[in-house]
C-alpha cells in the first residue's frame, strides 16, 4: 500500500468527538487524553532518570488488568518501563530480540541517546508472575492460579536470556500479590519481598535503602554468573538500581494499605479489552485487559477468550446492577505508529486483520466462551440472570463492539477513527 499515515486518519491535534463509544471505552480515552497531556509535560523527568540509571527496564506481564498500575508500584514514570503484556506473562524467549521491537533489539538497549548522547544501557528484564495472598483462587486464569508452575517457567526463561544475551540482559523473576501490587524478588540465593519489610525496623530512618542493598547482595551475590559477565559500570550499579525499584514498591505498599483499597479490587473487574501496546500510562488497577499485539494467533487468541471471560462477568454484573440492556464488552484494536511522517498504513491493514481474524474467533467459540462465563469455577453460576438478560446473552457475538485506534509512542495518545 502506498498511502501515508495522514491520509488514514485525522491529524492528532484534531481530537473526535467521543460521546458515540461505548461508556467503557469512552472513558478509557477520555482518561488518556488527560494522561498524555502529563506523559508529554513529564518528559524531562524521564530523561532525566534514563539518564541517571544504567540499566533499561522491561517486564514480561500477565494481561491481567490487575497488572496495569505495575509500574507505578515500582515507582517509575510512566513510559520508563518497557511492558509486554500477554496472558499468564508467557515470553517465548527465541523470539525476545523480535520483541524488544520498540529498542530494535538488545543493541539498541545497550546505546540509548539521552539529551542528544548516546549512552551504554544494560537490561534489567522482570519476569512477572502475579497472584493473591488473601485468596488462592485469584491468582492468575490462565496459569489455573498455579503460581508454583508460572514461577518454574520464568525461572527457566531468564537462565534462556542470561545464556542468549550474556553481558547485556540481566533477568529476574517477579512474584506480585495483586492484593497490595506487593512485589517478591526471586534471586539464585533466595526471596526479599516488601511485604516482610513492612514491620523491620531496620527501614526507619534514612537507613532503609542501604538495609535493601545489603539483603539483595544476600539473595543476588555479586558472583551470580549473569553479574560477572557484565562491564564494571553495570556490576556496581545492579544492586542499588534493583534497590531502588524495592524501596518504592515498599512506598507504594504502604499507601495502598493507608487508602483501605478495598480487598474487591484483587478479583477481575476488567472493563474493555485492549490489543494494543502504549498502555503504560494507565494507572488505575483492573480496568482493562491489555494483550500485547506481538503474541502469536495462538497466543492472541487464548489471551482473547480469557479477557472476554473476565469483561462479560464485570459487564453483566454491571447491566444487572444499572438495568442497562444495551450493555456491551468493547475490544480496542490499536495501531502502534512511532511517529515517522511518511510511514505506511501497511500497519493499519494488518490491524484490520486482526480484527477480523478475532472477530471469526468470537463466532466460533462464542458458545463455548458463553458456558466458561456460566460455570462456576470460573465464571457467574451462582449469580441470579434476570430473563432480560438471559435472553442478551443469546445475541452474545453481537455484545461485543470492535473499535479501531491509532497510538502515539511518543505522546501515549490513543485516538480512536472509523
Amino acid at each position: 500500500m502506498s498511502m501515508t499515515w495522514s491520509a488514514i486518519t485525522p491529524s492528532l491535534e484534531q481530537l473526535p468527538d467521543l460521546q458515540h463509544l461505548p461508556t467503557a471505552a469512552r472513558r478509557f480515552f477520555e482518561k488518556n487524553r488527560v494522561a498524555s497531556a502529563n506523559f508529554k509535560r513529564m518528559a524531562p523527568q524521564r530523561s532525566e532518570w534514563i539518564g541517571n540509571h544504567t540499566f533499561r527496564l522491561k517486564a514480561v506481564a500477565c494481561s491481567d488488568g490487575r497488572m496495569n498500575d505495575f509500574w507505578l508500584a515500582i515507582d517509575t514514570y510512566a513510559g520508563i518501563l518497557e511492558m509486554r503484556r500477554t496472558v499468564g506473562g508467557i515470553l517465548d524467549p527465541s523470539d525476545y530480540a523480535y520483541n524488544l521491537e520498540g529498542w530494535q533489539g538488545v543493541e539498541r538497549a545497550e546505546r540509548t541517546e539521552v539529551n542528544g548522547m548516546t549512552q551504554a544501557k544494560a537490561i534489567m528484564q522482570f519476569l512477572t508472575v502475579h497472584y493473591s495472598h488473601s485468596n488462592p483462587l485469584s491468582g492468575c486464569l490462565k496459569r489455573k492460579n498455579q503460581t508454583q508452575s508460572g514461577l518454574e517457567d520464568a525461572q527457566r526463561n531468564t537462565a534462556y536470556l542470561h545464556e542468549a544475551y550474556p553481558g547485556s540482559v540481566v533477568a529476574l523473576p517477579i512474584l506480585v500479590d495483586t492484593d497490595l501490587d506487593a512485589i517478591v524478588v526471586v534471586g539464585p540465593k533466595g526471596r526479599l519481598g516488601t511485604r516482610e519489610l513492612l514491620d523491620d525496623s531496620r527501614m526507619e530512618g534514612g537507613n532503609g535503602y542501604a538495609h535493601v542493598v545489603d539483603l539483595l547482595r544476600k539473595i543476588i551475590p555479586t558472583n551470580w554468573e549473569p553479574l560477572t559477565r557484565l562491564s564494571s559500570p553495570f556490576r556496581v550499579r545492579f544492586h542499588e538500581e534493583l534497590a531502588e525499584r524495592v524501596v518504592g514498591n515498599l512506598a507504594f505498599v504502604r499507601s495502598v494499605i493507608k487508602s483501605k483499597r478495598p480487598i474487591e479490587t484483587a478479583e477481575h473487574k476488567e472493563q474493555i479489552i485492549l490489543v494494543g501496546r502504549h498502555a503504560d500510562w494507565i494507572t488505575e488497577t483492573n480496568t482493562a485487559f491489555l494483550i500485547d499485539d506481538r503474541e502469536t494467533k495462538e497466543q492472541l487468541f487464548e489471551s482473547f477468550e480469557i479477557g472476554l471471560l473476565c469483561c462479560a462477568k464485570t459487564a453483566i454484573l454491571e447491566a444487572i446492577k444499572a438495568g442497562d440492556r444495551e450493555w456491551c464488552i468493547p475490544v480496542i484494536v490499536n495501531i502502534p505508529h512511532d511517529g515517522e511522517k511518511d510511514e505506511p498504513v501497511s500497519k493499519a491493514y494488518v490491524r484490520r486483520l486482526v480484527q477480523l481474524r478475532l472477530s471469526e474467533k468470537l463466532r466460533r467459540s462464542a458458545p463455548s466462551i458463553l458456558a466458561r462465563i456460566m460455570s462456576k469455577e470460573d465464571g457467574l453460576g451462582n449469580t441470579k440472570l434476570p430473563g432480560w438478560l438471559q435472553t442478551s446473552l443469546a445475541t452474545f457475538v453481537d455484545r461485543v463492539v470492535f473499535i479501531m485506534s491509532v497510538s502515539r509512542r511518543d505522546r501515549r495518545l490513543f485516538v480512536p477513527f472509523a
